[in-house]
């Protein structure tokens, strides 16, 4: 059993977390400045997040990064402080 997940997609620019996952993406978004999210707008039943974090209580955060090179170091950054949250 995980301690935390973190998935990564594209391009929305949102730190979206499922169940318990909001201080995590709280840790990444002060790398990342992205903004924290519990939703992206629309129903996401039966998607990982929903799976992982809701069901099973994982704190789970999809990272959804901006398109290209623009946002490589500030989320590597991003997922270092995941890895050590």
């Amino acid at each position: 059993r995980p301690a935390k997940i973190v998935s990564i997609h594209d391009p929305l620019r949102v730190n979206n977390y499922d169940g318990p996952g909001e201080a995590l993406a709280r840790a990444m978004t002060g790398e990342n400045g992205y903004p924290v999210a519990d939703s992206i707008g629309y129903p996401t039943p039966g998607s990982f997040g929903t799976w992982a974090g809701v069901e099973r209580q994982i704190p789970t955060v999809t990272l959804e990064v901006e398109r290209g090179r623009a946002g490589v170091e500030k989320n590597l950054r991003a997922l270092e402080a995941a890895v050590r949250f």
